[in-house]
């Protein structure tokens, strides 16, 4: 009978898939369990515990998106793949926030790109789970190991006063020692007060060195020649006073010239120095004396050349996700200039200044949510927008579309440096889109000139304030109604967004017309009214 080579729960409404999904997984030795919605996956994860699940978003009952919650509130390591037809970038966000390994699209046209996704996951998760045991096993191995060594040390310190006793603890406490040096795989050694080996453990052997041959030689030998300054400080630091123990990775040579990366645990190694009392009688009294005598150090060096290869897997991964959020925000901004490129087209084609005008609205729009993706896909941080580039960015555009002659308005920008989350950002653009785009077209009539005062700054922690002013003709007593009732559609969609950003609008006509809008830089999709 062929081992299985682990245990995969398909979750999808839809038969056909689920099927095809597990003959296919099947034929490489997986074993295939199937569920019809998010709440039986559920129950059968609970229930058999698999080693990976690919779960569809678009469900009824309980959709991929509550699965993922609740899979990752169970165990953190158990890797989840998306397979879905929506497509929504929202929604691949969502995804791998709350932890999914990859987003894959359906129809897979090519179901080796599935296989090598579930082995680079399973592969990826059991490094996960080893390297966390390792970690957990020895760093209580080392604790323990090293709490018993300055117990043993402290124990034969105290007991020097009388000849006879201190020769009995010193042969017990060396055969505690010993005992614990040849149970600990790592190296245990001492240094003298200039850095040579003054002791070492059994353990070296496993580099290539007996102790005898690494005995009397000096630490930076053996050390990489980038860390010996960082070795020469440390000793240095102990001559000096600095005596604490601390944490620090060095690399070493094998005999065979191989670098070891180690971590290293030292500490100094001291004694009080005893008063004589009577000198005839040879008495001593340490207590009189709080001088401490640096004697030199000692410590434990642990390989960590496995926890260097898994972070180093760990952070490549991290690598390929970036890449592929990048990706997904330049693929959105192509598209996006695309169907803003296609409203140009019919915009031109059409004869009738009104429906000219919509369209123009509607490109303007596309085009303010284009940039976000644009900033996003040129920066290295993901969830955050600069909002001084991006205000300007959007007044500059709305311009372009409207104006001809670029001197009859003036922009006037007070713009704090605040940066905003990308949820944030996108219903501020088309805030800005709309409001501007009013100033321009409604509020300087007959060839009048005027400005437009934009300014952003920021308030308490997580909060800003917008201010967009123009002077120019101001609101009508009747638009002065509407704007209170919000009864146009400009109006309504500007409070629609100021909602989604948890914020409130103030609108002040007079000598021209002002809006104040308050609202969070730090705004999550999921709080958002739909």
């Amino acid at each position: 009978m062929i081992e299985s080579k682990g245990l995969i729960l398909t979750i999808d409404d839809e038969a056909f898939i689920r099927n095809n999904f597990k003959a296919f997984l099947e034929d490489y030795g997986y074993d295939v369990l199937t569920a019809e919605n998010g709440e039986v996956g559920i129950q059968v994860y609970k229930e058999k515990k698999p080693d990976l699940i690919l779960v569809d978003l678009r469900m009824p009952r309980m959709d991929g998106l509550q699965v993922l919650r609740a899979i990752g509130k169970e165990d953190e390591f158990l890797p989840v793949i998306v397979v879905s037809g929506t497509g929504v970038l929202k929604d691949a966000i969502k995804a791998v926030r709350l932890g999914a390994y990859d987003y894959l699209l359906k129809p897979i046209e090519d179901m080796e790109v599935l296989l090598q996704t579930v082995e680079q996951a399973l592969e990826k998760a059991e490094l996960k789970r080893q390297n966390q045991k390792y970690q957990e096993q020895l760093e209580t191995m080392v604790e323990k190991r090293t709490e018993e060594l300055k117990t043993a040390i402290n124990h034969l310190t105290r007991e020097v006063s009388t000849r006879k006793k201190a020769e009995k603890q010193l042969s017990k406490s060396q055969q505690m020692l010993d005992s614990i040096i040849k149970s600990v795989p790592d190296i245990i050694y001492r240094l003298s007060p200039d850095g040579n080996i003054t002791f070492i453990s059994d353990s070296v052997k496993q580099y290539g060195y007996n102790p005898e041959e690494v005995i009397g030689q000096r630490i930076s030998d053996f050390v990489h020649p980038d860390d010996r300054e960082k070795a020469q400080y440390r000793v240095n630091e102990r001559r000096t006073g600095d005596r604490k123990t601390n944490n620090f990775e060095m690399r070493i040579f094998t005999k065979k010239g191989k670098k070891v990366p180690l971590d290293i645990i030292s500490s100094a190694l001291e004694e009080i120095e005893p008063v004589m009392l009577i000198e005839s009688e040879g008495l001593y009294d340490i207590s009189k004396n709080k001088e401490k005598v640096f004697l030199g150090s000692q410590g434990i060096a642990r390989d960590i050349t496995q926890r260097k290869i898994a972070e180093l897997k760990i952070q490549n991964s991290l690598k390929e996700k970036e890449a592929l959020l990048k990706e997904i925000h330049h693929r959105v901004k192509n598209n996006m200039q695309v169907i803003s490129s296609l409203l140009n087209l019919q915009m031109r084609q059409s004869k009738d200044k009104n429906i000219q005008n919509i369209l123009m609205e509607s490109k303007n729009r596309i085009r303010s949510m284009a940039m976000v993706h644009e900033t996003v896909y040129n920066s290295d941080i993901f969830t955050q927008i600069k909002m001084k580039q991006y205000i300007q960015k959007i007044a500059k555009n709305l311009m372009q579309s409207y104006l001809t002659d670029y001197s009859k308005i003036k922009y006037i920008f007070n713009l704090d440096d605040i940066s905003v989350s990308l949820d944030s950002s996108i219903p501020l653009g088309l805030i800005l889109n709309e409001i501007i785009t009013n100033s321009i077209k409604h509020a300087f009539t007959d060839g009048q000139k005027g400005e437009i005062i934009i300014e952003l700054k920021q308030k308490e922690k997580g909060h800003a304030r917008l201010s967009i002013q123009d002077n120019g003709a101001g609101f009508e007593l009747e638009d002065m109604m509407d704007r209170k009732t919000m009864k146009t559609l400009g109006l309504k969609l500007i409070k629609t967004l100021v909602n989604q950003i948890k914020g409130n609008v103030e609108i002040i006509s007079g000598q021209g017309t002002k809006y104040l809008i308050d609202f969070s830089t730090q705004i999550d999709s999921s709080s958002f009214i739909r």
